[in-house]
């Protein structure tokens, strides 16, 4: 035997990255109106919110996925549903991490990408991949603002705090902390 301590490298449970996700959610989405999160937030943020209804419903599907046997199926039939009530989607392979932000969740696709902490997305916004033989799609940072209308495409990174500005359309990488606009979008400052 040796003194190497041993890593856990299973994932964890799915209702356990569900519950912390939804957590990481309710959060943002409270601070943000400047309530308490909570049981009764909860119900009223279901009820009234469209994008965290939006983000629940691809938690759920997500959820529903992990279940043996029949658990893909039954989450392809919710992410059907969920599409057609509010005209967006978040592709199944999509990863979108904790408190995740959308205020208007109308006319949003996201596909093969990964969203991390606290990204803040605005209607009408593309990210995935840049055709079907791509890599990868693209990879959001913690703390990412992406403005109305942009379109973010290709195995590409946008670093921590980035701001993409409106209709911008990226292509290429851009560093933490950094402003990016335009079509195609360039980097005009801020990068730390």
């Amino acid at each position: 035997m040796t003194d190497t301590p041993m890593t856990d490298t299973r994932k964890p449970p799915a209702w356990a990255t569900f519950a912390e996700h939804l957590r990481g959610d309710l959060v943002r989405v409270a601070k943000v109106g400047g309530q308490r999160p909570g049981g009764a937030f909860l119900v009223y943020a279901w009820l009234f919110l469209p994008g965290f209804r939006f983000i629940l419903q691809h938690r759920i599907q997500r959820l529903l996925a992990s279940l043996p046997v029949v658990g893909r199926v039954v989450a392809r039939l919710y992410w059907a549903r969920t599409c057609r009530r509010s005209g967006s989607e978040i592709a199944a392979i999509a990863t979108v991490g904790p408190g995740c932000y959308m205020p208007h969740p109308y006319a949003i696709v996201l596909g093969d990408c990964t969203l991390g902490r606290n990204v803040a997305v605005l209607q009408c916004v593309t990210i995935g991949k840049r055709g079907d033989d791509a890599p990868r799609g693209p990879i959001i940072g913690d703390d990412v603002e992406i403005g109305a209308g942009a379109t973010i495409l290709g195995p590409i990174t946008i670093g921590r705090g980035a701001k993409i500005g409106a209709n911008s359309v990226v292509l290429k990488d851009v560093p933490a902390g950094a402003v990016a606009a335009g079509s195609p979008a360039r980097v005009l400052g801020g990068a730390r």
